[in-house]
Parts: structure tokens; sequence; C-alpha cells
């Protein structure tokens, strides 16, 4: 058993059973730590836009069979610059 399930089983609380919660409601506009989340959220969706983009481009130049290595190493140097 996990520890949380312990304690709730102590308490006398089952399934379906309701209870009270006491604090107040937060506003996400005027809490600083939900807007930092807010921001990192945002930052880290457009980085993987931009890694799904390139492993697009990676998967072009697979199929591909680019034969010479140079030009492979250029298409890699130009996809790392567009993630960075």
């Amino acid at each position: 058993m996990k520890e949380d399930e312990l304690v709730r089983l102590e308490a006398g609380i089952k399934n379906n059973s309701k209870i009270m919660l006491l604090g107040r409601k937060t506003d996400p506009a005027q809490d600083e730590c939900l807007k930092k989340l807010d921001d990192i959220s945002e930052s880290t969706n457009t980085i993987e836009r931009k890694i799904k983009k390139i492993e697009q481009e990676l998967e072009g130049i697979e199929k591909e069979n680019f034969g010479c290595i140079k030009l492979s190493f250029e298409a890699s140097t130009l996809m790392t610059q567009q993630l960075l």
C-alpha cells in the first residue's frame, strides 16, 4: 500500500466518501507561482513543437538516404540551430 492510502484508510475515509476542504480559492491571474508555471508550460510547448519539426526533417533525410555524410552533417547542424 502507498503511504497516502494508509493514512486515508486510518482516517476512515472510504471510496465515494465526501470530504470538506478548508482554505481559500486562488486567483490564477494574481498568483505569481501559477504565472511562472504557465510561462514554463508555454516554453516547453514551444520547444516540443520545434523538436517535432526537427524529427520530421530527420525522417525526411533518413528517407532520402543522403549518400553524402557532409550534407547530412550540415542538415543536422541547421536543425540543431533551429532548436536553440
